[in-house]
């Protein structure tokens, strides 16, 4: 799956779960720019994304996803190994 098709799948999901339908989704979006992006909201994020693309995340690489992007290339990653 290419990059963009992959952000064109999370769009949705992050602002439905940021509760934002204007967010600007973007691989540099990161943490520090979305208010609603908690701890809770994190894990929230986490969960639809496994979800949508049925695949699993380590708590290990749970916590290095600080942006899109970090997310996007996990995604890939998973894609990629099964």
């Amino acid at each position: 799956m290419s990059p963009e098709e992959i952000l064109s799948r999370l769009c949705p999901v992050v602002q439905e779960v940021f509760q934002d339908k204007f967010l600007m989704v973007t691989e540099t979006l990161s943490m520090n720019e979305v208010p609603a992006w908690d701890s809770i909201n994190h894990m929230t994020l986490i969960i639809a994304v496994e979800q949508m693309f049925k695949i699993q995340f380590s708590l290990t690489e749970l916590v290095k996803v600080e942006s899109i992007g970090d997310l996007m290339a996990l995604i890939a990653a998973k894609e990629t190994s099964s």
